[in-house]
């Protein structure tokens, strides 16, 4: 989570050790930052969609990942988004120098629920917008990687155009 509380690609670690199934989450899933060490709160209570970095991708108990959901992902990430929920993540919070937020502040959110049918539709139209979101960040990378390896090579005059 970068301190606005979206996605920072920069700060992914690899990592090939033992893990527990528990921290772990598929491309797609849903994950919620569950700390806040600013005293701003800017980060907590905020969701992420995992992008498609690898299979598996792991969490740390900074985070929560939301499995096996009742409702479309999808649904569940805009109820997250609202400004509402961040308010509610920041009420629960407790401590002082880093924040959290316990488990309660979703498991016990009351909303109202669209019919089937309004849901089904949502969450297929949010889908789709995701899905074209995946392509153009993993075309931005792509663009990225051969900015900066040709910037270099065209300022240095080893490039004609």
């Amino acid at each position: 989570f970068a301190l606005d509380g979206t996605y920072r690609e920069d700060n992914i670690k690899y990592y090939n050790g033992e893990y527990k199934e528990r921290t772990v989450v598929a491309p797609g899933d849903l994950v919620l930052a569950n700390t806040d060490m600013t005293q701003e709160r800017v980060v907590l209570g905020a969701v992420l969609r995992v992008p498609e970095l690898a299979d598996r991708v792991l969490f740390t108990h900074h985070v929560y990942g939301l499995r096996d959901l009742k409702l479309p992902k999808e649904f569940v990430y805009y109820l997250l988004k609202r400004s509402g929920f961040r308010e509610r993540a920041q009420g629960y919070a407790t401590g002082t120098t880093v924040l959290f937020m316990p488990s309660e502040a979703i498991t016990k959110l009351q909303f109202r629920l669209p019919p089937d049918e309004i849901l089904n539709e949502f969450a297929d139209t949010a889908h789709t917008i995701f899905v074209r979101k995946e392509v153009l960040r993993k075309e931005t990378q792509t663009l990225t990687a051969l900015r900066d390896t040709l910037l270099p090579r065209l300022i240095a005059g080893k490039i004609e155009l």
